[in-house]
């Protein structure tokens, strides 16, 4: 028998080189010809010693590509060596979806997995390799442990997830949330498989583990990610090393700069000395799945790091070994390697798992008679009909357009393509009210009603801050109580807020408009700021805008008027884009999705950069989102004041149309630092952008003041 893996064989990451190890070594064992199909997607292209695609953008990582040249040359090497001698890879190269044309004879079986295969995030989009779309033969196909590795995926990825699965004869994933995701969809029952590397006995690592560190005392340090980011993982293992009197091993797979580290660096040591680091060290310190599951596999001690997205994927590796109090979470935990781990009870458990996952590749392989099973045919209907709904809405969802107003003054006056000027000149002209959000001074947004164009036109523009309300919701009530029709814009959270207001009330003549939301920003930090800009210019602010627009659409600068004097800025900008100084709610922000509870969603058309459309000139473009049968009467009003393009919303899914801003992981220093340093430090030190933006943006501003 002879079977066929799809993996993440080829990146220089010693999780996914090992994983991809542990499966071949195992299916060996059981009596399969493995061999790994030489798929070389673009996952693998970060690896290359020179990233000449990111040149054009960002011309400094060339410089970086240099300096790091050598040990990143020795990384490449060290990985290629491994794979050459322990993985069965195809000599045929396959690099796009015509290449596997006649491969299906090849191979008795198929298995896509593990690793984060279906981690859209990781493949530039959902890669259909990775699902096995080349295999006709249902029979065949075998999903092994892959991981999804995300808290959430768009409706867009699930309905296109879940065509894929249901051509397959064996479903599984690696954790508990991949099921929780994909299930609903899926009429076949999905499993949960652990890694590929708990499936082999820890002596299939000691035939390749080196013995480069036997016998030495240390503590090892593994980071995945920057370390500018995990400076927490760092002091955490310096201080342990410390106290401990032992030596410190560090391998940062990711962004060093110039950061400082008290120990010896082994970044791009072979596979082999990785598993000797994690074998013979007294204490093993990390963020990585894979030096947690290798830690528990040689029963080292051992404390795991969360990295902010795919932290799931480690609570559930840790919860499967009743390990969950190896999770560092704050200073409270700074004794947790005091507290020895009970290797024997995971040692069961990992017996325990390690035969379910084996039992069920063994049944999908043909090698074991599967168990009947009654299968829940009600349970099987409403796995169909969610999928049907999920379809009937990306449907409709793919009635979304491209909108910029007729008039270029009002273009110009605008933000983005001037839709909502469109819209609410349609409520206008109907006798209505409209409510927007506008600057009541420098320091306050504030959410007002308008019944004509000179009041509505106070609410152009972006506000990256919090509107007061202040009794809008009551003014809305009493404008539909009195049969006015009423056009109401803002926030996801602020249209669901008035929906729960006006429960009880007739809402025939009410249509709802919402924004795409990064977030909104603490009112602390907006009043650092305005007060810092006073000390600055040593005058009263008279005028603020977020993004001024006199530079460019995409320029994304934010001005403040000073008596005659204008001022150009992006310190505000760059901080609110880290979104570390979002409010908490914004983190869970349930309005954050394709499913809009408003009428009419507009935000800009980001994503138009890569269109073919007339549009894209820098003038600025909306997107919309026609929400509703009500969101539909009103385009359809001011469709004579607009240009509208109908294009797919799958181009154009910036991530706030279907999930909420990530809290970044190192959000505390952010805060810490404007606690106790004040706005000014803060700004010096993570208010600016990059140089290459810096450089960009003076540019825009010399050419705007020509004009």
């Amino acid at each position: 028998m002879k079977a066929g893996i799809v993996t993440f064989h080829g990146a220089n990451n010693y999780g996914a080189v090992l994983q991809a190890y542990a499966l071949t070594q195992w299916l060996g064992q059981n009596g399969v010809d493995a061999e790994i199909i030489n798929y070389q997607s673009g996952v693998f292209d970060k690896y290359r010693l020179f990233r000449t695609w990111k040149y054009k953008k960002e011309p400094y990582m060339l410089g970086v590509d240099f300096v790091k040249y050598s040990e990143k040359k020795k990384r490449n090497q060290n990985f290629d060596a491994f794979r050459r001698r322990f993985l069965p890879i195809s000599e045929k190269v396959y690099r796009k979806e015509s290449d596997f044309e006649g491969i299906a004879d090849q191979y008795d079986y198929f298995i896509c997995g593990s690793d984060q295969i279906w981690n859209p995030v990781l493949t530039k989009g959902i890669d259909p390799v990775y699902f096995l779309n080349f295999v006709r033969d249902p029979g065949k196909k075998i999903a092994y442990a892959p991981s999804i590795a995300l808290k959430r995926l768009n409706e867009f990825q699930l309905a296109e997830m879940a065509g894929y699965l249901s051509e397959f004869a064996s479903l599984s994933v690696r954790e508990q949330e991949g099921i929780e995701l994909l299930q609903p969809y899926c009429e076949k029952d999905i499993a949960m498989c652990c890694d590929p590397v708990f499936l082999p006995e820890k002596e299939c690592y000691d035939a390749v583990c080196s013995e480069k560190h036997a016998g030495e005392k240390f503590v090892f340090l593994y980071v995945v990610g920057r370390a500018a980011i995990f400076k927490n993982v760092i002091s955490y293992a310096e201080k342990t090393a410390k106290e401990k009197g032992l030596k410190l091993y560090y391998l940062i797979d990711g962004d060093k700069a110039l950061y400082h580290i008290d120990g010896k660096n082994v970044f791009g040591c072979d596979p082999c000395d990785f598993l000797s680091l994690i074998k013979n060290a007294e204490y093993v310190v990390s963020n990585s799945f894979h030096a947690t599951a290798f830690a528990i596999l040689y029963s080292r001690q051992f404390i795991t790091f969360l990295k902010e997205g795919t932290g799931s994927r480690m609570v559930n590796l840790l919860r499967s070994f009743h390990l969950e109090d190896r999770i560092y979470h704050d200073s409270s935990d700074d004794t947790l390697l005091e507290n020895r781990i009970d290797c024997s009870g995971a040692k069961q458990m990992l017996e325990d798992f390690r035969k379910s996952s084996s039992d069920y590749l063994l049944t999908a392989l043909g090698l074991k008679k599967a168990l009947p099973q009654k299968r829940d045919e009600k349970i099987c209907a409403l796995r169909r009909e969610n999928y049907a709904e999920l379809l009937r809405f990306i449907e409709w969802r793919r009635q979304v357009y491209l909108v910029r107003h007729r008039n270029p003054e009002v273009v110009a006056q605008s933000r983005s393509g001037g839709v909502f000027t469109a819209l609410s000149d349609a409520v206008l002209s109907l006798g209505g009210a409209v409510y927007g959000c506008m600057m009541e001074s420098p320091e306050t947004a504030v959410h007002h009603r308008a019944s004509t164009k000179e009041e509505r036109d106070l609410f152009r523009g972006s506000k990256y801050i919090q509107s007061e309300m202040r009794g809008c919701f009551r003014q809305v009530r009493t404008d539909l109580e009195n049969g006015i029709p009423v056009l109401f814009s803002g926030t996801g959270c602020q249209v669901a807020g008035l929906y729960q207001f006006l429960e009880g009330t007739d809402i025939s003549g009410l249509t709802t408009m919402d924004i795409v939301c990064h977030g909104t920003s603490s009112p602390k930090l907006w009043r650092e700021y305005i007060h810092w800009m006073k000390r600055k210019y040593g005058n009263e602010i008279s005028e603020v805008k977020f993004r001024d627009k006199r530079y460019g659409w995409k320029a994304h600068l934010e001005t403040v008027r000073t008596g005659d004097t204008l001022h150009t800025t992006a310190n505000y900008r760059v901080l609110y884009l880290k979104g570390a100084f979002l409010r908490p709610s914004c983190y869970e922000c349930p309005f954050s999705r394709l499913k809009r509870r408003s009428d009419i969603t507009i935000g800009d058309a980001w994503g138009i950069e890569t269109m073919n459309t007339p549009l894209n000139d820098d003038k600025g473009c909306s997107l919309v989102l026609v929400n509703s049968e009500r969101g539909r009467g009103l385009f359809e009003r001011c469709r004579p004041d607009i240009t509208a393009e109908s294009v797919d919303l799958k181009n154009y899914l910036q991530h706030n149309l279907y999930e909420p801003s990530a809290k970044p992981a190192d959000r505390r220093k952010y805060w810490e630092y404007l606690n106790q340093r004040g706005f000014d430090a803060l700004t010096k030190r993570y208010g600016k952008a990059d140089p290459y933006r810096r450089i960009k943006e003076r540019r825009m501003i010399r050419k705007a003041g020509k004009l």
